[in-house]
C-alpha cells in the first residue's frame, strides 16, 4: 500500500463517519487508481482495480443516507461523494472491460453498476447530466459485450462446436436491446452485429451442424469398425448433439445444404442406439478387465 493510501486509511480509522473520513476514503480509491499507471507507465498491478473499486464501494455503503436515517453533518456533501463513488465504480468496471481484463463479466458488472446509478439518481435534477452519461456508458458497454460474445462464438465456430457458438450468438440479441439499436453513436455497428448473429442463428449454423453430423457419423462408423470404441463414442456424441434440431429447422438446413433429409432423419433416429451399443461394449470390456485383475 502506498504512503498516501496509508495516510488516508489512518484518517478513516480514527474518525470513520465524518466528512474528512469520506474524503479520505475517496482518496484511497484515487491512490489505487494512480498506482495503476505504474512507474513511467510500467509495472502496473491490475489488482489495484479491485482495491480502488472496494474503496469506492465502501464509501457508498458507509456514507449513503438510507430511508429513515437522520441527516448527518455535511449530509449534502456526503451525498455528492457517494454519487461520485458509485459512478467511479462503474467506470472502473468499464475500463477493465475495454482493456480485456478478466472476462465478459466486467462488461456485465459495468452495465449493472451504471444501471444502479441511474436507479438511484434518475429523479435527482442535480444529477440529470450524470444520469444521461450513465445511460450512454451502459449502451457502450452493451455493445462491447456484444462484440465479446461474437468473438467467443467465432472461437467455437473454429472448433466446430456449433451448439456453443449458437448459445453465444443468441446472447448478442439479449445484449443489443432497443436502447443500443436506437443510439445514434452505436446504431450502425449494433445493427450490423445483430444482422450477423441472426444470419448465423437462422441459417448458417444449422447448415454447418447437419454437414458436420453427416461427416462425423461416417467417421464414427469407421472408428467402430476399426475397434476404436472411445473414438467412435466421441464422434457419435457430437452427431447426436448436432442433430438435436427441431424438425422444421432440420428440413430447412438439409434443403439449404443440399443434403438428403431422409438420411439425416435416419441418423438422428439411429445415433442413440449407436451410443448404447458402444457403451455396452465398453462396459463389457471393463468387466472383463476387472475379472482378469
Amino acid at each position: 500500500m502506498s504512503k498516501t493510501s496509508e495516510l488516508y486509511t489512518q484518517i478513516v480509522t480514527n474518525a470513520p463517519f465524518g466528512l474528512h473520513a469520506a474524503e479520505s476514503q475517496y482518496g484511497i480509491g484515487q491512490a489505487h487508481e494512480r498506482a495503476l499507471k505504474g512507474f513511467w507507465g510500467f509495472f502496473a498491478d491490475a489488482s489495484e482495480y479491485d482495491k480502488a473499486t472496494r474503496a469506492y464501494q465502501l464509501l457508498a455503503d458507509r456514507y449513503s443516507q438510507r430511508a429513515g436515517d437522520s441527516p448527518r453533518e455535511n449530509q449534502e456533501k456526503l451525498n455528492e461523494m457517494v454519487a461520485q463513488a458509485r459512478f467511479r465504480t462503474a467506470e472502473l468496471y468499464e475500463a477493465q472491460a475495454n482493456e480485456g481484463i478478466y472476462d465478459q463479466s466486467m462488461a456485465e458488472r459495468s452495465i449493472e453498476a451504471f444501471g444502479d446509478f441511474v436507479e438511484f439518481y434518475k429523479a435527482d435534477s442535480d444529477l440529470e447530466e450524470k444520469v444521461t452519461e450513465a445511460r450512454a456508458h451502459m449502451n457502450a458497454m452493451r455493445l462491447e459485450r456484444a462484440r465479446g460474445l461474437k468473438g467467443i462464438a467465432l472461437f467455437y465456430e473454429k472448433k466446430r462446436q456449433w451448439v456453443a457458438a449458437h448459445t453465444y450468438y443468441g446472447q448478442i440479441n439479449q445484449a443489443l436491446i432497443i436502447d443500443v439499436l436506437n443510439d445514434p453513436d452505436h446504431e450502425a455497428e449494433a445493427k450490423e452485429l445483430q444482422s450477423f448473429a441472426n444470419k448465423r442463428l437462422s441459417e448458417e449454423l444449422f447448415q454447418w451442424r447437419v454437414r458436420d453430423a453427416l461427416e462425423l457419423y461416417a467417421e464414427a462408423q469407421k472408428a467402430e469398425k476399426k475397434n476404436r470404441p472411445f473414438t467412435a463414442q466421441r464422434e457419435y456424441r457430437k452427431v447426436k448433439l448436432n442433430l438435436e434440431i427441431l424438425p422444421a429447422d432440420l428440413e430447412r438446413a438439409a434443403t439449404a445444404a443440399e443434403i438428403d433429409l431422409v438420411r439425416l432423419q435416419e441418423i438422428q433416429s439411429a445415433v442413440t442406439a449407436d451410443l448404447e451399443r458402444i457403451q455396452q461394449l465398453l462396459d463389457e470390456r471393463e468387466l472383463a478387465r476387472s475379472r482378469e485383475d
